[in-house]
């Protein structure tokens, strides 16, 4: 959470407060995946890491086979977005994103500090991929050049889903 918060503060924010067109923030999201892999490849190797393999029970569900992580990574994300989604769609906190997120110079005219509402945002949605994140490693290992893939599978994911939705992504 902090490591996100951290680049929304020295990246993001900057740009947010120059009024940047939107291609810019993916240019630097781009820029900064690059450096952050590159990083990691220089500081622990390029090279996958894979936990010492432990015996996995496997769950047959008709023609699909499941290890005991794979269950244990649906029924996480089962428990955290359920109650995500209840909070986004019923509480305070998701009106206040919604509104910074349809309408940012209303919002900031009714008092709303729109900095505090993306750091929130920012730190929520690194918690959620610090979790993601250790249950893929858990499942098939660390891979310094694994976070493009998921990358692309999330660009598809928002598209089809619907740009400004929040569960529709979720469902795709």
């Amino acid at each position: 959470m902090c490591f996100g918060c951290a680049i929304e503060l020295l990246a993001y924010s900057p740009l947010y407060r120059k009024q940047v067109p939107t291609t810019i923030y993916l240019l630097t999201s781009f820029g900064l995946y690059v450096a952050l892999i590159n990083m990691i490849a220089l500081l622990f190797g390029n090279e996958v890491r894979v936990f010492p393999a432990t015996q996995q029970s496997v769950v047959s569900l008709g023609p699909v086979l499941l290890t005991g992580i794979q269950l244990l990574e649906v029924a996480t994300s089962i428990v955290v977005l359920t109650p995500l989604m209840i909070l986004l769609r019923k509480s305070n906190w998701g009106r206040l994103i919604r509104a910074v997120r349809d309408n940012p110079t209303l919002a900031s005219t009714t008092g709303v500090n729109l900095a505090s509402v993306r750091r929130l945002v920012f730190a929520t949605g690194s918690a959620l991929a610090g979790v993601a994140a250790v249950l893929a490693v858990l499942d098939v290992g660390a891979d310094p050049q694994g976070g493009l893939p998921v990358l692309l599978i999330a660009i598809v994911s928002v598209i089809v889903g619907g740009i400004g939705s929040f569960g529709g992504p979720i469902l795709v």
